[in-house]
């Protein structure tokens, strides 16, 4: 919720005080959501963590959106703007998801993989005991 609301209060931040501040204000809580994240030890200071990422968010997405419009040829920045809007969040969303999904098959595997040689190893090497 706190990144819906950003996405849609926060688009004029940058336009009176600068996209980048704005943006560096977003990396400066987007740290202060990490260093939260390493103390969580309940639902709610998760759930404080999360909201403050999502403010992060939802700022730097407005203020770089605006910036790469501002960067854009002036025939272009429609284009700029459509672009940037529908290809971050979506796109990020969808990127994030599949490459987790990705890394959490191949490190089962792996970690899979060397239990079973492991296992093996250590099967083969230990001496039967002397009755």
């Amino acid at each position: 919720m706190p990144l819906a609301a950003m996405l849609l209060v926060c688009g004029r931040l940058s336009d009176h005080c600068g996209r980048r501040p704005v943006a560096v204000v977003a990396l400066l809580l987007d740290a202060v959501a990490c260093g939260v994240f390493t103390q969580v030890d309940s639902t709610g200071v998760l759930l404080l963590a999360r909201s403050i990422m999502g403010l992060a968010t939802g700022l730097g997405l407005t203020a770089i959106a605006a910036f790469v419009v501002d960067l854009a040829p002036s025939r272009r920045q429609g284009l700029a703007g459509a672009v940037t809007g529908a290809a971050a969040p979506g796109g990020g969303l969808a990127t994030g998801a599949l490459v987790s999904g990705a890394l959490v098959a191949t490190l089962a595997l792996v970690s899979a993989t060397a239990a079973l040689l492991l296992r093996r190893r250590r099967m083969t090497t230990v001496t039967p005991a002397r009755a």
